[in-house]
């Protein structure tokens, strides 16, 4: 089961957005686990320099629960390998996220179109056994609007 909360402002400097997530997962599946709960918090705040150029920033907070079972196929290395129990699998992760989005002018062949670059950085995370950790990334986008 998935819910979702969502609030925009926008005016005619810039634009906000917030959002909340629930994942939760109610029943196990054929193989006798359930994964556990994931609740994510998003929220950007962009400027616009002009009708073509703004930039953003914004926060991202990550939690997700153990999984709740086991694969029966892994009990015989789970002794030897924590990758295979799920009660290692938890963890808590916060990150910075910083754009530059371009927006191709009215009149042109791509009007509408949005070339956006974004650079994420880790905060924080906090994690329950060996898991992978982020540190930073890179995220180019184009968004076409009909």
């Amino acid at each position: 089961m998935e819910g979702r909360v969502r609030a925009v402002k926008r005016h005619e400097f810039g634009s906000g957005w917030a959002q909340f997530k629930i994942r939760t997962y109610l029943y196990d599946n054929s193989r006798v686990f359930t994964l556990g709960d994931r609740y994510e918090a998003n929220g950007w705040a962009a400027y616009k320099f002009n009708e073509s150029f703004s930039v953003s920033a914004g926060a991202r907070w990550e939690k997700w629960g153990n999984i709740d079972g086991d694969d029966r196929g892994l009990a015989a290395i789970s002794t030897r390998d924590p990758h295979t129990s799920g009660v290692f699998l938890s963890g808590l992760r916060a990150s910075l996220p910083l754009g530059i989005n371009f927006l191709m002018p009215e009149g042109s062949r791509l009007a509408g179109h949005r070339i956006s670059f974004e650079t994420v950085y880790a905060l924080h995370h906090d994690y329950v056994g060996p898991q992978l950790g982020l540190d930073w990334g890179i995220s180019l986008g184009w968004v076409a609007a009909f």
